[in-house]
């Protein structure tokens, strides 16, 4: 469960060679198991709002969205950080790339590969909505966070290409759960359109 929650933080911490984060922050494993014990001994009724109404549905994706986010934000900015004097070739001013790219994509996929014995099943109908936006959110913070000429000509402030990922992550499956759209970017388990779900049932 723990692998599960902390996943794509864990990945792209050993991808960069420091310490995952629920080692060097003990606490993130107390609020994990106290998370799913609160939501096991959750009374029906209450459990059936969270999961069945439609506020509670929109509050769980924007929840989930935006700690997607963060995660995301933080591994890309990780690898950023801890990868130039690593390179094979490491140079005064040289940005990685690589590195912030794929600790942001793993960061993003919310532990969607966790635990390992999975596989490659998550990508077995293809890749989803939380692959892909990660992927883009990550070049996204790629561009307008640590790649100079690309920083200097989008010329947004940290918090505003902060925000801007934040509100990407939030906004289209928001919209597409209300509006009943297919998420173009791929299936999105936290927002399924309910024509997809009632042909299902069919």
């Amino acid at each position: 469960m723990v692998l599960a929650c902390y996943g794509g933080s864990t990945m792209s911490a050993i991808m960069v060679g420091e310490p995952v984060a629920f080692v060097c922050n003990e606490a993130l494993v107390s609020c994990c198991l106290a998370t799913w014990t609160a939501m096991y001994l959750m009374p029906g009724a209450a459990l059936g709002f969270v999961k069945d109404s439609s506020i509670g549905a929109v509050a769980t994706m924007i929840g989930y969205e935006i700690q997607r986010c963060h995660v995301l934000m933080n591994c890309t900015k990780q690898a950023a950080a801890v990868l130039p004097a690593k390179l094979a070739q490491p140079a005064a001013g040289r940005v990685a790339v690589v590195g912030p790219l794929i600790g942001g994509l793993l960061g993003g996929c919310g532990g969607g590969f966790m635990p390992l014995n999975k596989g490659l099943d998550p990508l077995a109908n293809g890749t989803n909505w939380r692959i892909l936006s990660a992927a883009i959110n990550s070049l996204w913070m790629f561009l307008s966070t640590q790649y100079a000429p690309t920083k200097e000509m989008i010329g947004l402030s940290l918090e505003s290409a902060r925000f801007c990922a934040v509100c990407f992550f939030v906004s289209v499956p928001v919209a597409c759960s209300a509006l009943g759209l297919d998420n173009p970017l791929g299936a999105n388990p936290l927002a399924a359109p309910k024509a997809s779900a009632d042909k299902k049932k069919k």
